[in-house]
């Protein structure tokens, strides 16, 4: 069974192309080997837990030293976390730009939304390490480095929130914050209800 053949538009002639899976003849592994009656060998390998409660399990294809297998995982693990932290912060811009119309209030121009957003994205980072981590690091300075980054990254989200102005949208709430989604999305400028109502009177004297 192929999936080609569940597409009708396939006539003899086609190309089909199929995929087979196969395990390693040779593997390295970092875990835990358990006794286990009913494996091969009477030993089940299983996730070795550290000392500090984290489980840990490496497989990987053909022979491999222990420092080959964590310094390529090292090298896809800081791959991971730069493109995760690339992604924050524009989702740091669209987190306080929501924030900022939900307490009723708004940006001057851009540097001061960037600020706050590098502010916001600094603070999750710390706190998600504070949090991973638990100040267990081998050295203190990294706990005290990412503490510091935490409270300097808030306090630069306060000061971009003091340097804000009133919104367009209103005084606050969800309210304001499902309009300027709607408006972002749709890409169309709302009108303020005041505009609105002037709109209305000029069209009723017009109509008199």
């Amino acid at each position: 069974w192929q999936i080609g053949d569940m597409l009708p538009s396939c006539t003899a002639g086609d190309i089909r192309v199929s995929y087979s899976a196969y395990d390693p003849s040779e593997a390295s592994v970092v875990g835990r080997a358990t006794p286990h009656p009913r494996a091969e060998g009477g030993l089940a390998l299983g996730l070795f837990e550290t000392s500090r409660g984290y489980k840990l399990g490496v497989l990987h294809e053909g022979f491999k030293e222990p420092y080959e297998m964590f310094d390529k995982e090292a090298a896809e693990g800081k791959k991971k976390v730069a493109g995760a932290r690339a992604l924050l912060f524009p989702c740091s811009l669209l987190f306080v730009k929501a924030l900022a119309v939900f307490l009723g209030r708004g940006f001057a121009d851009w540097k001061e939304r960037a600020l706050a957003a590098v502010g916001v994205e600094g603070a999750f980072v710390a706190t998600v390490w504070v949090l991973v981590w638990r100040f267990e690091m081998s050295t203190v300075a990294q706990d005290v480095s990412m503490v510091c980054l935490g409270l300097a990254s808030a306090m630069l989200a306060c000061i971009a929130y003091s340097r804000t102005q009133e919104s367009e949208f209103g005084d606050g709430g969800w309210g304001d914050v499902w309009n300027w989604i709607t408006e972002w999305v749709n890409g169309i400028k709302r009108i303020p209800e005041a505009e609105e109502e002037e709109e209305e009177e000029e069209d009723k004297k017009k109509k008199n």
